[in-house]
């Protein structure tokens, strides 16, 4: 019997678009015209194995030429696998899941002096590259720090109203609040308005506003008003202008929350509550199993997303030959 072969290979979109149409790993951060609207540069690597791709990889440069790693606002940006290889029985599944993932690993290193990834949700045996080069501690090697987003599977709830007994008490509260206040729901959010009300919640953390953030916001916000997602703005009664937003990006069964914020007038009044209230509703009107809050890696915001019965999961971020 002929032994499998594996072999890492550049890829072209048109490869690694049908690689991401049959993977479970696949998200819309990975979504080969999603990235190449994200960012500048998408360098696509396979697995081959004996003939058939089974493993796509995108590196990325948010900026031609710069550093590789994926811009801010973007989740899961790494190697994704063929659903054939879970088909099989374990320990084969197994073989090939390493194999690939060990010679994609061996040629990146090889060719790249330093790079950033992340792996998706779910894909959480990362021995691979743990191991990898392990013998020669003073070398080069991949560094793999676990990290958790907050995702509501939609699925368990049969109505909007099971949804919403999910959410702790004040969240209910303030749910109810605006359900019963006259608000204008606004589609179409102005690209600065997201901006401003974003530079507002990075002023209240303390947080620097670095420019590269609002040109990876820019880039989302134009995929998303090209029909890859949806924003969501909210004036409140007697305000003039937005004062939340949510925004909204599509993957094959989940929904990303990228930004969600309300400006300081309004905060403490509930209105995120409602404008994430709204966000779900979206989620659930287009059959999008997750509602996945990207990221929740501090107790503050953490809190915040189990408030509306959202539930930790793992992922890992990654860089190799870091400085």
């Amino acid at each position: 019997m002929r032994r499998n072969r594996f072999v890492a290979t550049r890829l072209t979109s048109a490869e690694a678009s049908d690689l991401w149409s049959r993977s479970d790993q696949a998200s819309a951060f990975t979504r080969p015209d999603y990235l190449e609207q994200l960012v500048d540069e998408v360098e696509w690597w396979g697995a081959d194995r004996s003939g058939e791709v089974v493993a796509a990889w995108p590196l990325v440069r948010a900026v031609a030429g710069g550093e590789i790693g994926p811009p801010p606002f973007c989740y899961y940006v790494g190697p994704m696998f063929a659903r054939s290889l879970s088909e099989d029985k374990y320990l084969r599944y197994w073989t090939s899941y390493t194999n690939s993932l060990s010679v994609l690993a061996d040629t990146l290193a090889r060719t790249h002096a330093r790079f950033r990834f992340s792996l998706p949700v779910g894909l959480v045996d990362v021995r691979p590259l743990e191991w990898w080069n392990f013998d020669h501690p003073g070398q080069p090697h991949f560094d793999v720090a676990p990290r958790f987003t907050a995702r509501i599977d939609l699925s368990e709830f049969p109505d909007d109203a099971a949804l919403y007994e999910s959410f702790a008490r004040d969240r209910r509260r303030h749910v109810k609040r605006w359900t019963q206040t006259p608000t204008t729901m606004v589609e179409h959010v102005p690209t600065q308005r997201v901006i401003e009300l974003h530079d507002g919640a990075l002023r209240r953390s303390g947080a620097a506003i670095h420019p590269d953030r609002h040109t990876a916001l820019r880039r989302i916000l134009r995929l998303v008003e090209n029909g890859a997602g949806v924003t969501v703005g909210v004036v409140p009664p007697g305000a003039t202008e937005i004062e939340a937003a949510i925004v909204l990006l599509h993957g094959p069964d989940e929904s990303n929350n990228v930004l969600c914020v309300a400006s300081d007038a309004w905060r403490e009044e509930g209105l995120t509550a409602w404008v994430v209230w709204q966000g779900l509703l979206r989620a659930r009107s287009l059959g999008k199993r997750w509602f996945d809050f990207n990221g929740a890696n501090s107790p503050g915001r953490a809190a915040d997303k189990h408030f509306y019965g959202a539930r930790a999961e793992m992922y890992f971020n990654c860089s190799f030959g870091a400085k």
